[in-house]
């Protein structure tokens, strides 16, 4: 897969798709060079659940709180689709509102 990095708000992202017991097989929806975007779909594991890795940039992202405890204690952290498990600490832009002043409305 291939993201423009170009923004300053990105970092590079390696994601590894692993297999468990009783998964038949995982399909990617995305090919080598493909662009990805958040909420795109990536692909989907055929039965069964299994997990995915993955690796940032060091330093790049806050994990959640509740990630952190339950890995300290050797515990597994149950998570479903749009869950945030951690955000950039890169800065964002900010992004205002448009300057109105001289804006005109026309009948």
């Amino acid at each position: 897969m291939h993201h423009d990095y170009s923004n300053d708000c990105i970092s590079p992202v390696a994601f590894v798709a692993i297999g468990a017991t009783m998964v038949g097989s995982i399909t990617f929806t995305k090919k080598k060079g493909d662009y990805v975007r958040k909420g795109d779909e990536f692909g989907y594991f055929s039965f069964g659940g299994s997990t995915v890795i993955c690796v940032f940039e060091k330093d790049s992202i806050k994990i959640d709180k509740d990630l952190l405890e339950n890995s300290a204690r050797s515990l597994e952290t149950l998570v479903a689709v749009g869950m945030t498990l951690g955000v950039s600490k890169k800065k964002h832009p900010e992004v205002g509102l448009p300057n109105l002043d001289k804006c005109v409305l026309q009948a």
